[in-house]
């Protein structure tokens, strides 16, 4: 068998790196790449009603010009428990940048005291193979929201999302150590048996 090609499906740079990461430390013999920058994803694509149709849609979308090749998607976003799970499958969409979103989560949560204020990232992610058979995996990451963004590193709302095992948020940890135990890592083992050979 020749050495197989993955379309790491996402036009995030944040989530391309992760992925890429997990993928060349986890597998052997598989070629990665990402879509053409001028391919943009239509923003229908998340307009479904959970995590695991929206990245259907994207791994159906991608197939059509990416055929006869593994893909693979996901989405994901960030539930906190007093927010009644908000915002969900709409945390990309929740304010126009990172650090509005933050900003919002922030100032919902500003008289909320910190024991209260659990929080999860979910992923679920999808491989479609290249004659359309799909596998799902499903990843969560369980913590808190912090008071104040803490770091640079990661993207999205790392800078608020306080892990409590390392005793910082994820924007102050390396993308190695955020690897171990992130939402997107976990959803991506479940797959890996299907990409090895």
């Amino acid at each position: 068998m020749g050495k197989r090609e993955l379309l790491i499906a996402t036009t995030n740079p944040g989530k391309s790196r992760e992925l890429t990461s997990l993928l060349k430390t986890s597998t052997s013999g598989i070629h990665l790449f990402t879509p053409d920058p001028s391919l943009l994803t239509p923003h229908t694509l998340e307009a479904g009603r959970s995590y695991r149709s929206n990245a259907l849609n994207k791994a159906q979308f991608y197939a059509t010009h990416y055929p006869d090749i593994f893909i693979l998607s996901e989405d994901s976003g960030l539930e906190i428990e007093i927010l009644k799970g908000k915002p969900g499958i709409r945390s990309a969409r929740f304010a126009p940048t990172p650090e509005e979103a933050n900003e919002k989560v922030l100032h919902l949560l500003k008289d909320v005291p910190f024991h209260k204020r659990t929080a999860r990232y979910v992923c679920v992610m999808v491989l479609r193979f290249p004659d359309g058979k799909v596998k799902t995996g499903r990843g969560i990451c369980e913590g808190f929201i912090a008071e104040e963004p803490k770091g640079t590193q990661g993207f999205g709302y790392d800078p608020i999302f306080f892990y409590p095992p390392f005793g910082k948020t994820f924007g102050e940890v390396s993308l190695q150590l955020k690897n171990q135990v992130s939402h997107r890592s976990l959803a991506l083992h479940s797959l890996l048996p299907f990409l090895q050979y």
